[in-house]
């Protein structure tokens, strides 16, 4: 593990520097950089640039300052500009998250708010939703996580998280504010199930839904409130063993008529490659339950999907999100039939043929292709007739280097022919033996995958269980003494 350093002990060594060795700061601070280096101390976080004689962030203690004196509006213009602009450094950003920098900018987004400055409060929450970005505790840091020489003193976790909310509710017609608070809450909660929780707690998925039906023909708003639906509903906080994504989904779905909004929106936009690909994500994310599935196409869900695939061929991003949205769906079987009807295995082997370099494409259409086809014999030969096989192939070929490319395809390629056996030498006509093998050597996690393909396939594979396990006993041991034949 790589050793680390305090902001104050580099800034130490480069003021060492400056006055014993007569360096200038630029010098100072390179040779700073060598050092700590050569000793193998991870400079991530730590801010490389010349401290200012007021300290770093002053543009945060500027606002800090304002607050506290309860300033016109007019005067925090420039100390939020400055601020925006300062956190595109990604050390920087690191360094004013440990200063407590966020409550600066959550305070001055709810002072300005009391003062009706929506301009200003949509440019704060723009700093505050680039300061989570990649760090989600700060709204509720870890004891340790802030420094000593912190901007302002903490604030608790849910007084901090009702001042977001409540400056973000103060102007529902405003979409530049809507967008920048949406922005927020989709970074502070991703990776962190408490702060999703939290922002449930304080009814923000009424809010959502109240924006999508406000904004449903604004591109900003509407993706700001999709990408928080789906936010809200990830499962991917490895600390908690148990997250509420299924519920916070159930939320959406059956109490707020949420899928409705999300696709008449995703109909609205069709037009526009920037929105489709996070609605339709969102509502594959939605797909948790066999009903929810069915009533995603009943919605039109899949249609618009199709739609949108059709009208943007040159988006790698529309086709993985819309090959993505089908995989989902077709977890319901009878789904599968209505799917079928749409064109969407045509669909997904044509934008995996029109994409064949985009690893993120070749998974999703293969994931797409694999659901499809289970346990469904017209899918199958549907798949057969579209060229499946031969751009899976491809897709392998192209992408050997991704184990979750490689997975995808070999279960695509085992469902094809697990019900179909006909199809065997169609497919293995296009060498996916070959690139199944070879997949299954370079990548662990293909292991079960691989066989269950090659089994199917009529190919040659060993499923014989070599070692149950047994304490003490070696390979082919078995528990008399002797040897397994």
């Amino acid at each position: 593990m790589a050793k680390k350093i305090t902001q104050a002990t580099f800034d130490a060594v480069v003021a060492e520097n400056q006055s014993e060795f007569g360096m200038s700061q630029e010098e100072a601070i390179a040779d700073a950089i060598t050092q700590f280096e050569a000793q193998g101390i991870d400079l991530a976080g730590i801010v490389k640039g010349v401290s200012e004689e007021g300290g770093r962030l002053p543009e945060f203690r500027k606002l800090a300052a304002l607050v506290a004196d309860k300033s016109s509006p007019d005067e925090f213009a420039a100390p939020i500009a400055q601020a925006l602009a300062s956190l595109a450094d990604k050390d920087l950003r690191t360094y004013a998250g440990k200063q407590n920098a966020l409550p600066v900018l959550l305070m001055t987004s709810a002072h300005l708010a009391e003062q009706g400055r929506a301009d200003l409060v949509a440019s704060s929450l723009d700093a505050a939703a680039q300061l989570l970005d990649g760090q989600p505790d700060l709204l509720c840091p870890p004891p340790g996580q802030l420094t000593e020489d912190i901007i302002v003193e903490d604030m608790p976790a849910n007084e901090a998280t009702k001042m977001l909310c409540t400056s973000i509710r103060k102007f529902p017609e405003d979409p530049a504010v809507v967008s920048a608070g949406f922005a927020v809450l989709t970074r502070a909660c991703i990776k962190h199930e408490l702060n999703r929780q939290a922002f449930v707690d304080q009814d923000m998925v009424v809010t959502v839904i109240t924006a999508l039906r406000t904004h449903g023909a604004h591109v900003g708003a509407v993706v700001a409130a999709s990408d928080v639906i789906r936010a809200i509903t990830l499962d991917d906080d490895v600390r908690v063993p148990f997250g509420k994504a299924h519920t916070a989904a159930r939320a959406v779905l059956v109490e707020h008529d949420g899928l409705g909004l999300l696709v008449g929106a995703l109909r609205t936009l069709l037009g526009q490659a920037d929105a489709v690909p996070s609605l339709a994500t969102t509502i594959s994310k939605l797909a948790v339950r066999s009903e929810f599935c069915q009533q995603i196409v009943d919605a039109g869900g899949a249609a618009a999907a199709m739609e949108a695939m059709g009208l943007h061929t040159a988006s790698a991003n529309v086709q993985q999100s819309c090959c993505s949205l089908v995989k989902a769906v077709a977890g319901n079987d009878n789904v599968k039939n209505q799917l079928a009807a749409c064109g969407a295995m045509e669909a997904v082997v044509a934008a995996m043929q029109a994409h064949l370099k985009s690893a993120a494409v070749i998974e999703q259409g293969c994931a797409a292709i694999a659901a499809l086809c289970l346990r469904h014999e017209g899918n199958c030969r549907t798949a057969a007739a579209a060229g499946a096989a031969c751009v899976i192939s491809n897709g392998m070929h192209v992408h050997a280097a991704s184990a979750r490319v490689q997975r995808q395809a070999c279960q695509a390629l085992r469902n094809m022919v697990a019900r179909v056996p006909e199809l065997r030498d169609t497919i293995l006509g296009e060498g996916v033996e070959t690139r199944i093998r070879a997949a299954m050597t370079a990548h662990q996690s293909c292991g079960d995958a691989g066989k269950s393909a090659l089994r199917d396939l009529g190919c040659q594979v060993e499923l014989r269980e070599l070692w149950t396990g047994t304490a003490g006993l070696g390979p082919e041991q078995v528990d008399d003494g002797g040897w397994q034949d």
